[in-house]
């Protein structure tokens, strides 16, 4: 039986190290790399869902101010200030938003 069928029938944690084959008298065990792999993505699967998740939406939570203060150059599409009369990367000409004709 397989180890990942004793782990559901059983309902323990698979060991799957003892899984290997042999090509020309050379003895190879994937098992340990399965084990390995299942532990990887289980940790990082939670440090993603507890850490990285939770402060992605804090960090957006707080860039809703910085798109009132800064807007996007129309040519090289760079963040300036709202009110810049010139692009500080590539130095064209603006017009801000305080002296445009409405």
């Amino acid at each position: 039986m397989s180890g990942f069928k004793q782990f559901l029938l059983r309902g323990r944690q698979p060991n799957f190290a003892d899984y290997s084959f042999t090509i020309n008298g050379s003895r190879f065990m994937y098992g340990d790399f399965l084990n390995h792999l299942i532990s990887f993505l289980l940790i990082s699967a939670i440090v993603y869902w507890l850490i990285v998740a939770p402060m992605t939406k804090l960090i957006r939570l707080f860039d809703r101010d910085k798109a009132a203060t800064t807007k996007q150059c129309p040519e090289c599409l760079s963040d300036i200030p709202a009110e810049a009369r010139r692009c500080a990367h590539c130095t064209s000409e603006l017009v801000p938003e305080s002296e445009k004709p409405r």
